[in-house]
């Protein structure tokens, strides 16, 4: 355990853990990928579904409009 000199040593070594478990590190539980790297690839899918849904909605907007009035 180590000992720390000052509030600031302690909370470099925590940004710095937290750094190496959100950036190195692999995961089993995430297919032994890091936890950023799968956050990211979750955003551009959520960015692709966006983009598709926005596509399908005005190609479809004279046909829903008639539907749902």
């Amino acid at each position: 355990m180590n000992e720390y000199q000052s509030i600031s040593e302690l909370i470099t070594d925590v940004d710095d853990y937290i750094e190496f478990y959100n950036h190195r590190r692999f995961h089993e539980t995430l297919a032994y990928k890091k936890p950023m790297d799968v956050y990211q690839e979750s955003i551009k899918l959520n960015q692709k579904k966006r983009r598709l849904l926005r596509m399908f909605y005005i190609r479809n907007f004279k046909k829903l409009s008639e539907v749902f009035g």
